[in-house]
């Protein structure tokens, strides 16, 4: 039995969740999740910060990117080789965060999940594994604020 620990920080989520490897077994992994007040993440664990912020980068746009698109994105604060992004994406697409897809030559990505599918998915798999899931609900709700808790409220009754 795997337990999953939860706990609020003041903008973000953690929790421990289980990964199938290419193997066959499975990894347990520490998502950690930081959400600012537009949406931003700023850390998800079990990646690095070049991982991450080329996540960001595929979250930021709709469609595939090239490696080049998120190099030219990832460029603009620092210096950095084009085979080190595309190492960067093909981690991203080997632990499940991106699919990839041949575009001629290259292999174009996207992000399996949406900022927001990835935050709600990190706090389904975190109460799925709660002891107590009553409470973690009560303590998420009061965390929320009243315009939060209207539009909780809104959703539940449909």
């Amino acid at each position: 039995m795997h337990r999953v620990s939860l706990a609020r920080l003041p903008i973000g989520w953690f929790g421990l969740s289980t990964m199938p490897r290419e193997n066959g077994g499975t990894a347990k992994i520490l998502r950690f999740i930081v959400v600012d007040e537009s949406g931003a993440v700023g850390k998800i664990a079990g990646l690095g910060p070049l991982e991450a912020d080329a996540l960001e980068a595929l979250w930021d746009t709709s469609g595939w990117m090239t490696p080049g698109e998120v190099q030219e994105r990832l460029t603009k604060d620092r210096d950095l080789a084009y085979t080190t992004v595309m190492t960067v994406l093909v981690h991203l697409a080997e632990k499940g965060f991106a699919e990839r897809r041949k575009d001629g030559r290259a292999f174009a990505y996207h992000a399996l999940q949406s900022r927001e599918e990835y935050a709600a998915s990190v706090m389904a798999s975190t109460l799925k594994g709660a002891r107590n899931k009553p409470m973690v609900l009560t303590n998420f709700v009061e965390q929320l604020d009243a315009k939060q808790r209207t539009q909780l409220r809104r959703m539940l009754a449909e």
